[in-house]
């Protein structure tokens, strides 16, 4: 703004800056939230002026942060501070205080040179402005400040100001009834401007002053004034020249010649809604009038602040090696970041379309613009009036309508990135969270320069039906070698390669170091032991994975065993499918089996996940004509009868002890009582007592198909007799092959 002297026409420029919510007369941390500053509790995006800061240099404008605070953009590093005005709005001591900066233009760099505040004003005290004196066609008392207008971002301007335009007007108290005020309006004429609007009509042509870029131009030969409307005349155009009309108007004050409101041509306040008297200060009525404004005012669109911007394409976490290029500074090597993408081209869209942010305000023509901040610094920027459509790296997609009074803004960055680090930001009157990004172009696939391999350093074996296993306890050392690429760029987060087993927890095996962007990755000898668990195949490998942020790649080492990890004790499956016997068929022994001796007379064996005869040559020494055996613990819990399913055959083929050619018998060993499930309930075996197979009580209740139904619930031999109690809630199953069967049972199922 301009405060003129009407009898040199010279004037002191002083430049409004945004109010403060509070100012600070001693030393604060710039750097997280201060808690009460001038009795006030401060929160992260308040303005705060400081004006003794211990460094100097740190005093002015700062936006209060949780983590380091900044500059805001009317107060950035780098500008001039110089005579700059700003007003606090609240505290114990400096609530409604204007300010101003003394440091002598010249050393007045903001974040460069040591800053000077002093108070001017407090509790909504007026401008200490000096006297004026002269004349101008009349001699005018000294001048006073009694109405200034500040430039709002995105509110629609007064009078004929177009956007962009810098606007300083100020009124000096004139000697006159009714009162009247010395104008200045100042002018950006657009390209072709003939007609300027005055915002008051001059009180007399005589004393009106127009020049351009400051050169004096008459009346009738170079322009008319008819009213609050000047005509330029003269024949050279106008396009982006400073216009400056001066001249004494009957311009309506407020509180003429004090820091008060006066008293109302209707002489109350009375027939109003607020509670004014003559002596309310200016500065509290303009806050109440605020206040009962915002009130009444329909409620904006969200704002920028805090919300992320949402990107386009898929973005990683990873780790970054040593020895990146210079695009990727500022960079620790093997610290983790977000924001890795392997795309050049993406979009940056400021918010959800549903909740647009407020950057268009009330009015015909929105004012201001969406700017893409890029690695800290303004770059593209985009004016809101020119509605939808694309200027650089900005687009502005919407700007709509929101309510009756607020204009709704979409906006995004567009932007191809070469490989390394950007940052980017949205900023319109305030700002989005910062995207931080890093593009890789490269992405290697990861591959595997020697192929997994192992050797079992501890073999521990579980021999089932005379095949053996690795079972718990067995040690596999594992080694690899990724080629060059698996660290290029990026390198996986958490887990750059993996090795697993089944009954083995999966092993990660990540590099000792940071490693360089040109490494291969070498594992040598990695253990990986089996643990107790519930795992079980007849063929199994070792699997090692490689990867990186979004690919990997697997590679197998076969192992030339299955693997058997359950301990000893019962499953509680009711299924047995042949590979994951608890127990070994040879009941009390010690001594394994090997395919190169015969099978024990008597018993069966598993082998290919199927129950079969021993003679079917897998054994040598072996042959038909003689009984085959296959015992298996049964967990169901307390029960007195049940199903078995048999998978492969039917149940009808099952015999009573002695007859047919697969005999079934269910011990409770508990109760050391066998049932024959070939016999009837309850017709007995022998002498039925139920102390042998030959003795056995009959437990069969019924066949359908591949199930065979038992009791256990009939009187003989002391009965009835269930799993429970004493037998665990378990049941011991034998399956007999008689000499000349040649079937095969696939499953056997506990119902």
């Amino acid at each position: 703004m301009r405060l003129l002297n009407p009898q040199s026409a010279t004037g002191l420029t002083l430049y409004h800056k945004a109010p403060v919510r509070v100012a600070s007369d001693t030393n604060l941390s710039l750097m997280g939230l201060p808690g009460l500053v001038d009795g006030i509790t401060v929160a992260e995006g308040d303005r705060v002026l400081l004006t003794n800061q211990t460094d100097p240099v740190e005093n002015g404008i700062w936006i209060v942060r949780a983590g380091s605070w900044e500059r805001p953009q009317d107060f950035l590093d780098g500008s001039n501070a110089a005579s700059s005005v700003v007003f606090s709005q609240e505290g114990t001591d400096y609530e409604d205080a204007g300010w101003v900066c003394t440091t002598n233009s010249g050393v007045d760099v903001v974040g460069a040179n040591q800053l000077a505040w002093v108070v001017f004003t407090a509790s909504g005290g007026s401008l200490p402005i000096g006297p004026a004196g002269g004349d101008l066609d009349g001699t005018y008392p000294d001048p006073e400040v009694v109405a200034i207008h500040t430039e709002l971002a995105h509110r629609l301007p007064i009078g004929n100001v177009v956007e962009g335009e810098f606007l300083r007007r100020v009124a000096n108290k004139v000697e006159s009834t009714p009162p009247s005020v010395w104008v200045e309006e100042v002018f950006l004429a657009t390209p072709g401007q003939t007609v300027f609007t005055l915002l008051f009509e001059p009180v007399a042509t005589d004393s009106f002053r127009f020049t351009i870029n400051g050169v004096s131009y008459v009346e009738t030969a170079d322009f008319t004034l008819v009213g609050q409307t000047v005509t330029w005349l003269a024949g050279f155009p106008l396009g982006g020249d400073e216009v400056v009309c001066k001249y004494i108007s009957e311009a309506p004050l407020i509180g003429v010649g004090s820091n008060t409101i006066g008293t109302p041509t209707d002489g109350s306040y009375l027939d109003g809604l607020l509670p004014f008297t003559p002596s309310t200060l200016i500065a509290d009525a303009i806050d109440d009038i605020n206040e009962v404004l915002l009130g009444i005012a329909p409620p904006p669109p969200g704002g920028l602040g805090g919300t992320n911007l949402s990107l386009s394409v898929s973005s990683y976490s990873g780790k970054l090696p040593s020895g990146l290029a210079v695009g990727w500074d500022p960079y620790t090597p093997g610290a983790v970041v977000s924001g890795l993408v392997f795309s050049g081209s993406f979009s940056l869209t400021a918010a959800d379309p549903a909740t647009r942010f407020a950057a268009g305000l009330w009015g015909s023509s929105p004012t201001g613009q969406v700017t893409h901040v890029l690695n800290g610094s303004d770059a593209d920027a985009r004016s809101i009036a020119d509605g939808a459509g694309s200027t650089g790296t900005v687009q502005i997609t919407a700007v709509d309508q929101y309510n009756t009074l607020w204009r709704k803004v979409n906006a995004k960055i567009n932007y191809t990135s070469a490989a390394g680090q950007t940052k980017h930001r949205l900023k319109s009157t305030d700002q989005t969270n910062e995207a931080e990004l890093y593009y890789d172009d490269v992405n290697d696939t990861p591959s595997f320069g020697s192929a997994p391999s192992h050797v079992v350093s501890t073999e521990l074996l579980r021999y089932l039906s005379g095949i053996a296993y690795y079972r718990e306890g067995t040690v596999f050392d594992v080694s690899y070698t990724a080629n060059t690429g698996i660290f290029r760029k990026h390198y996986h987060a958490t887990q750059v390669s993996s090795i697993a087993v089944p009954g083995a927890s999966t092993v990660t095996v990540n590099p000792s170091s940071v490693p360089a962007i040109g490494d291969n990755f070498p594992v040598v000898s990695e253990p990986v032991t089996l643990v107790s668990g519930s795992a079980a195949l007849v063929s199994s490998q070792i699997t090692v994975t490689l990867r990186k942020a979004n690919k990997s790649t697997s590679g197998t080492s076969p192992l030339s065993r299955g693997i058997n990890t359950y301990a000893s004790g019962n499953s509680s499956s009711t299924i047995d499918n042949f590979v994951d016997e608890l127990r070994r068929l040879v009941l009390g022994t010690s001594t394994p089996w090997t395919p190169s001796a015969p099978l024990v007379v008597g018993n069966a064996q598993v082998r290919n996940g199927s129950l079969v005869h021993g003679f079917n040559g897998d054994y040598p020494g072996h042959g038909a004509g003689t009984d085959a055996d296959y015992e298996r613990i049964f967990s169901p819990g307390t029960q007195s009868g049940g199903t078995v399913r048999l998978g492969g055959i039917s149940a009808s083929l099952v015999g009573a002890y002695g007859t047919g050619a697969i005999n079934i018998f269910l011990y409770l060993a508990g109760d050391n009582k066998w049932f024959d499930l070939g016999l009837d309930s309850p017709f007995l075996n022998g002498s039925g007592d139920g102390s042998s197979l030959a003795n056995s009580i009959g437990g069969r209740f019924s066949v359908a198909g591949s199930d065979l139904s038992f009791t256990l619930a009939a009187p003989a031999a002391g009965g009835p007799y269930s799993t429970g109690g004493s037998n665990g809630g378990q049941y011991r199953l034998l399956v007999r092959f008689s000499g000349a069967s040649g079937l095969a049972i696939t499953s056997i199922e506990a119902l």
